[in-house]
């Protein structure tokens, strides 16, 4: 609460209108901005939990070519609804394939196009999400996905997880489901994955969808989450509010204060239009933490959301129609209750439709969306507050399909994929979208001697030019290697490190940004004596004039 009322003065000292009860609508600031109506929902939050169960089959390779790129994908039929997640050049890819009636999952560990050609398990499926966890300390990189259950699939009542970490190992892959429908759970519409590392290994994050159950007061198209036991490996739990009429689902994790954000469209009958619902939830305490559920009421028709947060800022986008086309709209701000709107795209004379975002960096954040046969894409570099000059991703000679779910944003925005009329069917492309260039060589801060069995303070500092955060990979020389956590740009972080034997170490580093890009190598040099040479007198004099007199370590018998 204290957070809450500190950013809401701040907000206010620079000048921004924020009304912070929830049930009274945010005051317009022009004729064009929208208004909106936040009100937290008296319901309470349900769940049950069930086990994991493994796919036992393997996965089937694809006895074809692999694409060389233009398009990323394509087939004697359709290749529709793309996903995408990367680190670095190693990505991970699924989109549902016509030919053989699967979800395909491919890869690429050069930056792609092109991929490897790709496998299915018979499980059927749609709209696939796939999403970037991070690295574990045995440095394997692990990628998690969902999709829309079959129908044909227990009624479509089951809730499925991909899983590698080696994209470019299929003996990695595994599929695992938790069954739903002998709770009830059935006809699932629509789904979505958020991934973060900070709790325990099998946690993968936060899965959305919408879906029906008969299971106590019951609901039709209702907004559901599913996440792993905090305790006990193995165990996964549903949970959702008893809310009828939803159809789409997104869903994102701020990775730095730890919470959830799964949105959905749902139809209000008493309003007779779509509107707009929000689930926060704290992943720090998923199971027991802060819980609610907002309505997001624009006053006319807002469907197709998505949703992006980090760094304590969250921003929605939505198609609407209240200028009497489909145009974009944007709420923005630091918590549900304090949401303010504008728009992103509002042509009077096109309609702009299905909106993605993600974060960039900082406040920035891209948002791409549909119009006109072409995918488009703006900016904003204060968290949702205005938008840059819309710029075409496709090319004008590309004709892009316009359906839910055509397109997909990788982390950090870098890539996107997109489908298109490719002669008789639809293919799908793959476009650069942000830059990503690596960070500075670290600059290694710390003393050239030192005494052994103590600890020795240093500090790594690197600038990221597209101001992305970092992470250091040190070497210390002794056969002990550590990369540390992310840290912002230009920030210097402090590490310790002790040395049990004496000798002279060369310190090596790198820097690696939230993206995946490598700076170069740095070095140090550090001089442990004997430790009856080490006392502090001899020691600063040591460090003092060590770089002078290399020779130094010759005579203290190194």
């Amino acid at each position: 609460m204290k957070k809450a009322i500190i950013c809401m003065i701040a907000i206010a000292i620079v000048g921004l209108l924020i009304t912070s009860v929830s049930s009274v609508p945010v005051q317009k600031t022009n004729e064009q901005t929208p208004s909106v109506t936040i009100t937290a929902l008296d319901l309470e939050p349900q769940k049950i939990a069930v086990p994991t169960t493994y796919v036992t089959q393997k996965p089937t390779e694809i006895n074809k070519m692999p694409s060389l790129g233009i398009p990323a994908f394509d087939g004697a039929g359709d290749q529709l609804h793309p996903a995408i997640a990367l680190t670095g050049p190693i990505q991970m890819v699924a989109y549902r394939d016509m030919d053989f009636g699967e979800i395909i999952w491919d890869y690429s560990i050069t930056g792609g196009p092109p991929y490897s050609g790709g496998v299915y398990y018979a499980n059927g499926g749609d709209y696939p999400s796939i999403k970037y966890w991070g690295q574990d300390e045995d440095l394997q990189n692990h990628f998690y996905g969902t999709f829309v259950t079959d129908y044909l699939d227990l009624n479509g009542g089951p809730t499925y997880r991909f899983h590698t970490t080696d994209p470019s190992n299929t003996a990695t892959y595994e599929m695992v489901y938790n069954d739903w429908s002998t709770y009830g759970w059935s006809d699932m519409k629509d789904a979505d994955i958020a991934c973060d590392n900070s709790q325990e290994k099998w946690e993968w994050g936060v899965s959305s969808y919408v879906t029906s159950t008969t299971y106590g007061s019951g609901y039709t198209n209702g907004p559901t989450i599913v996440y792993a036991d905090e305790v006990e490996e193995g165990n996964n739990w549903i949970s959702w509010y008893y809310v009828d009429g939803c159809a789409h689902t997104d869903v994102s994790i701020d990775n730095s204060i730890i919470y959830s954000y799964a949105v959905y469209d749902w139809y209000d009958p008493d309003a007779a239009y779509w509107r707009l619902l929000c689930r926060v939830n704290d992943f720090d305490q998923i199971m027991s933490g802060y819980d609610a559920l907002f309505d997001l009421d624009a006053g006319g028709n807002t469907e197709y959301p998505a949703v992006a947060a980090e760094n304590g800022n969250i921003i929605i986008v939505a198609q609407t129609d209240l200028n009497g086309n489909a145009d974009i709209i944007c709420f923005y701000g630091t918590s549900l209750g304090s949401m303010m709107s504008t728009y992103v795209a509002d042509s009077s004379s096109e309609d702009e439709m299905y909106p993605d975002i993600r974060h960039v960096a900082g406040d920035t954040f891209l948002c791409t969306y549909y119009k006109g046969d072409t995918l488009y894409g703006k900016t904003t570099d204060d968290a949702g507050a205005t938008w840059g000059s819309e710029v075409m991703l496709s090319l004008a000679t590309e004709d892009v399909e316009d359906e839910y779910k055509f397109s997909d944003l990788s982390e950090n925005a870098v890539k996107a994929m997109y489908q298109i009329h490719n002669g008789d069917d639809i293919d799908i492309y793959i476009t650069d979208v942000i830059s990503n260039d690596p960070p500075g060589d670290p600059d290694i801060q710390g003393p050239s001697v030192a005494v052994p069995n103590a600890p020795i303070d240093f500090q790594f500092t690197s600038t990221d030019p597209d101001g992305h955060d970092i992470r250091f990979v040190v070497n210390w020389g002794d056969g002990q290697e550590e990369t540390t956590d992310l840290t912002p740009s230009e920030i210097p972080l402090e590490v310790s490190h002790t040395y049990a034997e004496r000798g002279s170490y060369v310190i090596t580093a790198k820097a690696i940004d939230s993206l995946g890009a490598e700076s170069g190598t740095s070095t140090h040099d550090i001089l442990i004596p004997r430790s009856k040479t080490s006392n502090n007198i001899v020691l600063r004099i040591l460090e003092r004039y060590f770089s002078m007199f290399p020779i130094l370590s010759q005579l203290l018998g190194l």
